[in-house]
């Protein structure tokens, strides 16, 4: 077994000599709430700058080799550091004035005019998405969904690991960019936003907003699933004060194909997903065994293996899946 990278035998994934020696005594499922039948919010256990976090040695070993030793990796980093370091334009003194249901249409006007952007939606917070260290006054998030190329996200499957992670991370600085695009659009017109700004100390658990905000459901590899792009996307957010509407979760049958499909569970190489939804802060949920996803997670540099092989992430696939799937549901 190697000191810095982990390996893979007949009898399944060996972590790292290096993880096993940072490894935390508590465990980051305990942290995430996994078997606890009470609800609660999430408390951050991944992508936190805080040297006291049980798991931040472990997280060093996955962020310091892309900044320091690998090119692409490093400049995407930079950019998205450069970017928040910016901060946002002031907010314009004159208020604007329009109906929740104005507000909302000109929001995603607005956010899709953005060449990052895909999909958008919108919730009303709620607290119970917001991690336990943080807190949220602002009563409405806007979830911006960009796209990943499916092409470079797929060469990880033949150990390109660079690439493949290089475009993840260019497409989080793109929804990055375009949050902080559309929190100043808000801003200019009188209103207060703020928005997410990185990789790391977002306090706002994502997917469940995303969710609320109808841009997809959750699948059985832990990311959610849009009608048009599969899991082949990333989020962003703006908070705001501005009125506006809430949309509806969409409703795409994604739990009777999850329930069948085993593509996820069977090509993970640390065996990291489990068959059937777990309880986890008091809700039944599909969810990923944290401590064996993450030594590969860091060993890859962001795996992503189980986007790759989903059927939802094929080009022009998802569309076509999800109405045979609520056809199916229909009929039943």
């Amino acid at each position: 077994m190697g000191l810095f990278v982990g390996e893979l035998k007949a009898d399944g994934y060996q972590p790292s000599l290096l993880f096993r020696l940072l490894r935390p005594e508590i465990s980051g499922n305990a942290i995430n709430g996994l078997g606890e039948a009470r609800r609660r919010r999430p408390t951050p256990v991944y992508h936190r700058l805080d040297h006291r976090h049980p798991w931040s040695w472990v997280q060093l070993t996955f962020y310091l080799p892309q900044a320091l030793f690998r090119r692409a990796q490093a400049a995407v980093i930079r950019r998205s550091i450069a970017l928040d370091k910016s901060g946002l334009e002031p907010i314009a003194a004159a208020r604007q004035e329009d109906s929740p249901e104005g507000w909302s249409a000109r929001v995603k006007e607005a956010a899709l005019a953005d060449p990052s952007v895909d999909v958008v939606g919108i919730a009303r917070v709620d607290p119970m998405w917001v991690f336990d260290r943080d807190e949220v006054s602002e009563p409405w998030i806007i979830v911006l969904g960009c796209a990943m190329q499916f092409d470079e996200l797929k060469r990880n499957l033949d150990g390109e690991y660079d690439e493949a992670n290089t475009e993840v991370l260019r497409t989080y600085v793109r929804g990055q960019e375009a949050a902080f695009r559309l929190a100043n659009w808000i801003r200019g017109q009188g209103w207060y936003a703020d928005c997410h700004k990185g990789f790391v100390g977002a306090p706002v658990s994502m997917i469940p907003a995303a969710i609320a905000a109808g841009l997809g459901e959750l699948g059985k590899h832990g990311s959610l699933i849009n009608r048009r792009y599969g899991p082949c996307f990333r989020l962003g957010y703006v908070l705001t004060d501005l009125p506006l509407v809430a949309d509806r979760p969409d409703a795409l049958a994604v739990d009777d194909f999850c329930a069948s499909c085993r593509l996820c569970t069977r090509e993970c190489p640390p065996q990291a997903i489990f068959e059937t939804k777990q309880r986890v802060r008091g809700a039944e949920k599909w969810y990923v065994d944290f401590d064996r996803c993450v030594p590969y997670f860091n060993d890859t540099f962001g795996c992503n293996i189980c986007i790759k092989v989903c059927p939802y992430s094929r080009p022009g696939v998802s569309e076509s899946l999800v109405q045979k799937m609520l056809r199916r549901r229909d009929a039943a």
